[in-house]
């Protein structure tokens, strides 16, 4: 739990205190207390940017740099940077990067032409959720006949985020061994 206290115009404390929700039976860190300086410009920025919004929790792979998830947790931390920054369109941008990652690395089967989704098996289920994702996202992009009069707002943007975020959560670390054909599961 993290929690902040303006103590002066320009001094922050944060109390920290962490715990692994896999490791059964450990307390977790003691509270540890550090205070944090910030040019009073600075901080008033950022106050004049915190507009009422959605607060979610966002699962991103961790450490990023040991997972073949980095790449799109990443994006996902951009998007919800620039989400905050009042720049919805860019933020859908990178939302629609990391889809377009899940297309290629999920592992997810492409149901083709099956139109029921009872004909449909699990795998194809969640290449379809991913798709209908990826086709909101790509009217942001998009100014063809159909799209050019699509106008996302805060809210669907963060929305979109936080779909993609919980798709990404059943995106397998590891593809089986028929799936990844000599793939390190580092992608380029």
């Amino acid at each position: 739990m993290i929690t902040r206290t303006l103590k002066h115009p320009c001094r922050f404390e944060v109390e920290v205190s962490a715990t692994l929700p896999q490791a059964a039976g450990y307390p977790g860190t003691a509270l540890i207390t550090d205070q944090i300086s910030i040019a009073r410009s600075r901080w008033e920025e950022q106050l004049e940017q915190a507009a009422p919004s959605a607060a979610f929790e966002m699962a991103v792979p961790y450490p990023l740099h040991d997972s073949r998830r980095a790449e799109p947790g990443l994006a996902l931390r951009e998007a919800q940077r620039l989400i905050t920054s009042g720049s919805i369109r860019a933020a859908i941008l990178e939302v629609r990067r990391v889809l377009e990652w899940m297309q290629h690395n999920a592992g997810w089967d492409n149901p083709g032409s099956k139109k029921l989704a009872n004909q449909c098996t699990q795998s194809e289920r969640w290449w379809r959720i991913q798709d209908s994702l990826y086709s909101q996202t790509s009217g942001a992009m998009h100014n063809d006949a159909i799209t050019k009069s699509f106008d996302y707002s805060r809210a669907e943007a963060e929305t979109l985020l936080a779909m993609t975020a919980a798709l990404l959560r059943t995106v397998p670390e590891q593809l089986p061994a028929s799936a990844d054909s000599g793939d390190t599961g580092v992608d380029a």
